[in-house]
């Protein structure tokens, strides 16, 4: 998995759903619902396979998921649980809970994935008990924590503006690629006020833990 480009959204509507004549997806639907799942061109491969989504998930991405996957199962009772170990190639789901990482390396298959969207601890719609979601609201904290539960090839990040309306993906691991989102949008006085924002942000280091909306993809081994 590359994590040195920024993703942008796709505009051609290609996708593993074929558009033939009496189809009854209609091809504007077809687009944004790819759009909403764009981030699956950071895994190795775009086709999903067996997805599963824990917890409580957007409609909006589980509508994307079962028109790109080969199937597409929900639980969002966690102790529901599944019939079989070992059987989805991606798990995808909405933040991040000790319940959740406890059952998802069960049912991954060797080599399967982890797709989690996060808000951050410090974004102003996160709700809940804010010291206990730490560990997987601040994007840092969150790789070693799925580090120390034994996922591999962890990259965390940015999606710009929001998740639902994103136009831009930028790897939190790239300082190239971050400087580079700093100077788009900034011919307008409220770009360039965000640019300057950004860049200090950016030199403090900060930028990568102040963001406000960050996914994080990991490999599952097996072992």
């Amino acid at each position: 998995m590359q994590a040195d480009t920024i993703v942008q959204v796709s505009t051609n509507g290609q996708s593993g759903v074929p558009l033939t004549p009496g189809s009854d997806i209609d091809a504007d639907i077809l687009l944004q619902a790819s759009r909403r799942i764009d981030w699956r061109f950071l895994l190795p491969s775009p086709e999903l396979g067996q997805v599963a989504c824990l917890g409580r998930v957007s409609a909006d991405m589980m509508d994307s998921l079962r028109l790109f996957s080969a199937s597409m199962v929900h639980s969002e009772r966690l102790e529901d649980g599944f019939k079989h170990e070992n059987q989805f190639d991606l798990v995808v789901v909405e933040g991040l809970s000790d319940d959740k990482l406890r059952l998802v390396p069960r049912i991954l298959k060797p080599g399967g994935y982890l797709y989690a969207e996060i808000e951050n601890l410090l974004s102003p719609k996160r709700k809940g008990s804010r010291l206990k979601q730490w560990r997987y609201s601040l994007p840092v904290a969150a790789l070693k924590t799925l580090r120390g539960a034994g996922f591999e090839e962890i990259n965390a990040y940015w999606h710009w503006p929001n998740f639902q309306a994103c136009n831009r993906i930028i790897p939190l691991n790239d300082r190239g690629a971050l400087q580079f989102s700093m100077l788009s949008g900034s011919r307008t006085l409220k770009g360039r006020l965000r640019s300057n924002v950004g860049r200090g942000l950016l030199w403090t280091r900060l930028l990568e833990q102040s963001v406000t909306n960050f996914s994080i993809i990991a490999r599952w081994d097996g072992s």
